[in-house]
């Protein structure tokens, strides 16, 4: 277990801890036909999934979240370690693409704190196709671009929605968790990823509406969105500026979008302070998300990571930390509402 799993010792005000990490799917780790691996940095026998899958589950057990969401999770890591690990405590759920590799996202809930009222498995581009409201507007951007439709489409992105009952406070949360694309020449599309996935949670608050009060969110996931993108300006601000110089994508603007897309959710990051949530020789950025409506109270979050804990390796994943990614958490108490 690492240090970092001792950092957030529960509060007696928190009523629900909540996760997000990418875990880093064994089958990411080299190239498609192993000649080359991703991190040489990180001495081969630390790569192995026989290191590194205990020592997630470890993590993830000293933190023992009430909700989870994990990003880049394979079956075989969440029958024999995950869904193994939290089989009486949690309920759990796994949506995996179809390729060979069979990575995808994975959530908990805890049994003890919820019970699960409706949970679904979606691929966000068909959102396009089955939502009235969305098909709609894709057909407007698509006078606009007629080869959004390939971008939207560009890796099967899937996302996971459970609607959940708090036992003790009967308040209903819409959680949700995902991973975007990580190539910064899809951002729009990515952007359009989301949108589906806002207005998808947003349809199923007015459905679980309770005595006239709209049940709260969590949405977790790996978006591959620095605090500057795209992502960040539709759900802190509720939507992304014309004047947003990240529109322009290899000399192609895609600022009209900007009065389309309106996020219709009310929600604030709270993943605390980190200095990056992935780390790696070339790249250390903040990438990973939680977010929450506001009558969620954040008792404590993520605190900057102590420098002394990678002062020995070069970059994530090493001898310590088993993924190239942070573990965030953030522990919330619900606010009673009028």
């Amino acid at each position: 277990v690492t240090l970092l799993s001792r950092v957030l010792e529960r509060q007696q005000t928190s009523d629900i801890r909540v996760m997000s990490y990418n875990i880093l799917a064994d089958s990411f780790m080299r190239s498609r036909d192993c000649s080359e691996y991703h991190f040489p940095y990180c001495d081969l026998s630390y790569q192995t999934s026989e290191y590194r899958d205990p020592r997630i589950a470890a993590e993830v057990m000293a933190y023992f979240p009430t909700l989870a969401g994990f990003q880049e999770v394979e079956e075989k890591v969440y029958d024999k370690f995950l869904k193994a690990a939290f089989a009486d405590t949690h309920h759990s759920f796994i949506t995996t693409s179809k390729g060979r590799n069979k990575v995808g996202c994975a959530i908990f809930v805890s049994k003890e704190s919820f019970d699960v009222v409706e949970y679904q498995d979606i691929s966000l581009p068909q959102q396009y196709e089955v939502n009235a409201v969305l098909a709609s507007l894709f057909d407007e951007i698509s006078k606009q671009f007629p080869d959004m439709n390939e971008q939207l489409n560009i890796r099967p992105v899937r996302a996971q929605v459970a609607v959940l009952k708090h036992r003790s406070t009967k308040e209903i949360i819409v959680f949700a968790n995902t991973h975007l694309y990580w190539n910064p020449a899809y951002r729009v599309a990515s952007l359009l990823h989301v949108h589906a996935l806002a207005t998808l949670v947003s349809n199923l608050q007015h459905k679980h509406v309770q005595e006239s009060k709209l049940p709260h969110v969590v949405i977790t996931g790996d978006m591959n969105s620095e605090p500057l993108s795209l992502f960040h300006d539709y759900m802190t601000l509720s939507y992304v500026p014309q004047e947003n110089e990240l529109w322009w994508v290899e000399e192609r603007c895609y600022s009209s979008l900007s009065p389309l897309l309106h996020n219709p959710l009310q929600v604030r990051v709270c993943r605390g302070t980190p200095e990056y949530t992935n780390y790696t020789e070339d790249y250390k950025n903040i990438l990973d998300y939680i977010l929450a409506s506001k009558h969620l109270k954040v008792v404590q979050d993520t605190p900057p990571h102590p420098s002394e804990l990678f002062a020995s390796e070069v970059a994530l994943p090493n001898s310590i930390f088993p993924s190239d990614h942070l573990p965030i958490v953030t522990d919330f108490c619900l606010l009673a509402r009028q």
